[in-house]
């Protein structure tokens, strides 16, 4: 089944042409890795995809039209974990994992005994129970990252779509976040991933989508898009790319033109 579909999707900013007729589909049980460089439109089709910027073509989420569905209904499609990381006011931890809960009251309700197992789970899923009474600004960029990362787990919606959610974490940390969205997967959950990380998206992702200056220009498993030739031309860089028993390698070790030099 599918969970996200976009059709002929184009996003522009002013004279600019950032996104051109992208087409996009998430399945039940899919991590889809979405890469490109600074620039390449990934950010911008993210936020057409959850109905932060305007655009054209369609939407389709879980078989309907996003553009029919309320706030709410499309909050218990998909969770959506942006790139910032900012939250301004003075809550604990629990407190903003709890706002994961929201889409699943109409209205003002006590906490349900589903809410509190979603978020205890969601703050054991990202190592933050020990910090669960810790004021949000007090905690360093990667715990911050992570409650917020909690946040969207905490929804239980069957999508998450994700803006960088490996930056400002250490390696344990991105490799546990990883595993986690693999899990997700299992149960047919599935996740689109923006990932500056080629290593991680080669490694944990099923499919991978390419996009350079607007466009994709590339999508299928890690191990047959993230060639060294295609990386070159994408990125610029040289890459040493091979594969062991649990899947593709791949290493950005210098710049093209350093390597043809």
């Amino acid at each position: 089944m599918s969970l996200l579909e976009a059709r002929e999707l184009s996003v522009r900013i002013g004279s600019h042409q950032v996104v051109e007729n992208a087409q996009v589909v998430v399945n039940e049980g899919e991590v889809v890795g979405l890469i490109g460089p600074n620039g390449a439109g990934k950010s911008s089709l993210l936020r057409a995809l959850v109905g932060l910027s305007e655009h054209k073509g369609q939407v389709f989420l879980a078989g309907e039209d996003a553009k029919g569905l309320s706030p709410r209904m499309r909050a218990l499609r998909f969770a959506y974990l942006p790139q910032e990381r900012e939250v301004n006011w003075p809550v604990s931890v629990e407190t903003v994992v709890g706002l994961g809960r929201s889409p699943h009251h109409t209205g003002p309700a006590a906490m349900s005994d589903s809410d509190r197992r979603a978020i205890d789970a969601a703050l054991a899923e990202m190592d933050l129970t020990h910090l669960r009474e810790r004021q949000v600004q007090t905690l360093s960029g990667g715990e911050r990252a992570r409650t917020l990362t909690a946040r969207a787990l905490a929804q239980e919606a069957p999508l998450v779509i994700a803006d960088e959610p490996t930056a400002a974490l250490d390696p344990a940390h991105q490799i546990g976040l990883m595993e986690t969205f693999r899990r997700l997967a299992k149960t047919r959950q599935g996740a689109l991933l923006c990932l500056h990380d080629l290593g991680l998206a080669a490694r944990w992702c099923d499919r991978i989508i390419v996009m350079k200056k607007g466009r994709i220009v590339a999508e299928g498993s890690p191990a047959r898009v993230m060639t060294a030739g295609l990386l070159s031309e994408v990125y610029g860089v040289s890459a040493f790319v091979d594969a062991d028993a649990c899947g593709p390698l791949v290493l950005p070790t210098g710049l093209a033109s350093a390597s043809a030099s």
